[in-house]
């Protein structure tokens, strides 16, 4: 009968999820017009970074740097939805680990060795939505994990922080 939902700690394994969803209907044209111009042919694959690099790219992530007040954030929004009366399980220390992570990531990709409120709440659905558990009358509702997470972001208070000082280095 199809798959049936994971249980809550295999969910908190899971760094992030995400949602493709449909292409409008011209993209989906454009993409069914290229699989049949393709015709059998194998699409080239090139490589985009050798094994040195992606453990470069990885310990790079370690050195951007994470605030005090950022972290604090990060913790609230955890507390929130374990406190929050619609969630049954809130998100785990592994889902503050996860989000973190991601904004690390986000803060890297924007060219920044810092991470801002704003990474965090980029971060925050994708990361924390999976790993929460609803009460059971809220599927009725139609009321998901995303809805949950979006709803403590408009609600703990962000924290007003300044880019770091930057660090004088020593030969």
């Amino acid at each position: 009968e199809g798959t049936y939902p994971l249980p809550e700690a295999q969910l908190d394994r899971f760094l992030l999820r995400t949602r493709l969803g449909y292409l409008p209907p011209e993209g989906e044209a454009v993409m069914l017009r290229q699989r049949l111009d393709r015709a059998g042919q194998e699409p080239a694959l090139r490589a985009v970074m050798d094994a040195t690099g992606l453990t470069e790219l990885r310990e790079s992530l370690n050195k951007v740097h994470v605030s005090d007040d950022v972290l604090g954030y990060v913790v609230r929004l955890l507390t929130a939805t374990r406190e929050n009366p619609k969630v049954a399980v809130g998100a785990s220390p592994r889902g503050g680990i996860a989000v973190t992570d991601l904004a690390r990531g986000q803060a890297a990709a924007d060219g920044r060795d810092y991470v801002t409120p704003e990474d965090v709440k980029a971060a925050a659905v994708p990361a924390l939505a999976h790993r929460l558990v609803l009460r059971p009358e809220l599927w009725v509702r139609r009321i998901t994990g995303e809805d949950i997470v979006t709803g403590i972001l408009a609600e703990v208070p962000t924290p007003l922080t300044r880019p770091p000082a930057p660090q004088e280095h020593t030969p």
